[in-house]
């Protein structure tokens, strides 16, 4: 049996704030704030999460999360940019472990690679990303050996959550959703669109379970959008996550579609 993700439910009540651990994706934040922790796709035995340490402990801990990854690959990405064909149309990950809607104009570009996990043995890390017709990055979907970590926030709010196609549950039955939301900390007020785990009364996860030793991240980059350049506070937060455009994110991450697929599958 091969170890899992670190459990996220104790994460999120002590630490505050989850993070994730794996593609660059920035949430939209106050100007000159200092941005949250951000996830990575890590190698080797995983990292404990730990609290930021420059943050004092809230009365109220949420959870925020966003992506960096920092494995070496030990093999070349595989897949080139691949157009849309000027309608909505599947992507299938090479694994055949997610699928998601691509919008009429926008583009593939597929990084997905050939990694270690937290055993230090071979496993497809996918790392898709997905450009408008501007050719701004706006989404990534990430899957596989993914640790989180935690900060501190202050507050939160839910603005939307959306199911999404087909889930692959959590252990626990915490609801999987595309959802989008505000944090509050000493960071200032930053705002996400994920897909993600969804706790009763914490802010969401920002990570999802993606099968076998598996898990998964599809977030939005809403720090390209014009009604997100200035949030400094809830009101903004709010208007922001309440936009056309944000909107038209949410309905993308809403067409993901999980299948399970052992460890180890490759292309």
């Amino acid at each position: 049996m091969h170890r899992r993700t670190p459990p996220l439910a104790p994460l999120a009540g002590a630490a505050g704030a989850l993070v994730v651990v794996v593609a660059t994706i920035a949430s939209c934040s106050a100007p000159g704030a200092a941005a949250p922790p951000e996830p990575s796709m890590t190698t080797g035995a995983p990292t404990p999460a730990t609290t930021a340490p420059a943050l004092e402990p809230s009365a109220d801990p949420t959870a925020a999360p966003s992506a960096v990854p920092t494995a070496e690959p030990s093999a070349e990405p595989t897949a080139a940019p691949t157009a849309s064909a000027g309608s909505e149309q599947a992507f299938v990950t090479q694994i055949g472990n997610a699928a998601f809607e691509v919008p009429r104009g926008w583009t593939v570009r597929d990084e997905s690679r050939v990694g270690l996990d937290h055993e230090a043995q071979d496993q497809w890390m996918n790392n898709v990303v997905l450009l408008d017709d501007s050719g701004r990055e706006l989404l990534r979907y990430i899957d596989g050996a993914i640790d989180a970590q935690g900060q501190i926030t202050a507050g939160w709010g839910m603005v939307e959550q959306r199911p999404i196609a087909a889930a692959i549950p959590d252990e626990s039955g915490v609801p999987t959703a595309a959802a989008s939301w505000w944090v509050e900390g000493e960071a200032g007020v930053q705002v996400f669109a994920s897909v993600t785990l969804v706790p009763d009364g914490e802010a969401p996860w920002g990570i999802v379970p993606a099968g076998d030793a598996r898990s998964a991240q599809f977030i939005a980059d809403l720090s390209l959008l014009d009604a997100c350049q200035q949030v400094v506070d809830v009101a903004d937060a709010e208007a922001c996550l309440e936009s056309d455009d944000v909107a038209e994110l949410m309905a993308v991450l809403a067409t993901l579609e999980q299948h399970a697929v052992p460890r180890d599958a490759m292309p």
